[in-house]
């Protein structure tokens, strides 16, 4: 049976696979039975959610009429869509895949709003000057063994240190970056607290 050569592909050793190259089309089905999840192709699903959006609001009985004369309107792009399955190892059922999908996924899952669909748009980068960032590795160094030091109140601790230089580069990235001033603080405090776990994984 296929499930019991699925099975017994997996547990082979890593030296077993490895002795064996893929070298012919036997290797290739072997390899086609270890996916698990199989995807219908893109114009079935566009069919399948459109098909689910007409009907998402048909009881169970009426839900199933449509479906079965669905069905029977897109016989072709079923049987087109059970090879294509089938060539990827998928021995299941395809129309009853295809129905759940449509009952179960299409017909329940929300569109997205109009604000949803808009490309996020990704923070600018903040680059800080390599002077700052070699006074932060400084402080870091010369508190790190103390034993209440923690770098949430280092940073605080920096801040006052070195008012003047964090000053400037305040004003620095803020002349360069349009960013609000909560963004500027929070840019230097996550800078700092990566260079101290830096700091740490190398002692």
């Amino acid at each position: 049976m296929k499930i019991k050569t699925i099975h017994t592909t997996m547990t082979t050793t890593h030296t077993e696979q490895t002795s064996h190259p893929i070298n012919n089309n036997s290797d290739v089905q072997e390899l086609r039975k270890k996916t698990f999840r199989f995807k219908f192709t893109d114009e079935t699903q566009t069919a399948l959610a459109y098909f689910a959006d007409v009907h998402k609001l048909d009881d169970r009985h009426t839900f199933k009429e449509e479906w079965e004369n669905w069905i029977k309107e897109n016989e072709n792009m079923l049987k087109s869509e059970i090879h294509y399955l089938q060539e990827m190892g998928y021995d299941g059922n395809v129309e009853s895949k295809m129905f759940k999908s449509a009952r179960y996924y299409f017909k329940n899952k929300k569109p997205k709003s109009a604000e949803e669909q808009k490309p996020k748009q990704r923070r600018k980068y903040i680059k800080m000057d390599k002077n700052i960032l070699k006074l932060i590795d400084t402080h870091i160094n010369q508190n790190v063994n103390n034993e209440n030091y923690k770098p949430s109140s280092g940073f605080d601790m920096f801040k006052t240190e070195f008012e003047d230089e964090v000053s400037s580069e305040f004003e620095r990235i803020k002349e360069t970056c349009d960013i609000s001033d909560e963004d500027i603080e929070l840019k230097m405090k996550k800078t700092y607290k990566n260079r101290y776990f830096n700091k740490l994984k190398k002692m």
